[in-house]
């Protein structure tokens, strides 16, 4: 009987936890924890999984993990891409009208 990798499956509930958690503003650095760590479960059980010759199942769900954790953490990597992008025109903003207000100094 063949059985399922306990790393494939830990992977793919890691990956969608760490999508949930990215999703939110204040829990997005419990996203990049998980996510890593089911990105090292998922390419550490798909590799157990092929040097298994088949006794072991799980390859779609370790696949499933790698693709959710790489998704999550996208999606931080985007949230700080776009945090700094406001932060960067905000800044620019207040410069211009800063300079505005006193007259072109």
């Amino acid at each position: 009987m063949q059985k399922n990798s306990g790393l494939a499956i830990a992977s793919m509930i890691l990956g969608i936890i760490s999508i949930v958690f990215s999703i939110t503003f204040i829990f997005a650095f419990l996203g990049v924890i998980l996510g890593i760590v089911g990105l090292v479960l998922g390419i550490v059980g798909r590799s157990q999984i092929q040097r298994s010759q088949g006794e072991i199942n799980g390859s779609g769900m370790a696949l499933a993990g790698i693709i959710c954790s790489s998704v999550s953490l996208g999606i931080v990597v985007l949230m700080c891409l776009g945090c700094a992008a406001i932060l960067k025109v905000d800044d620019s903003m207040d410069y211009y009208y800063l300079k505005l207000i006193l007259g072109g100094v």
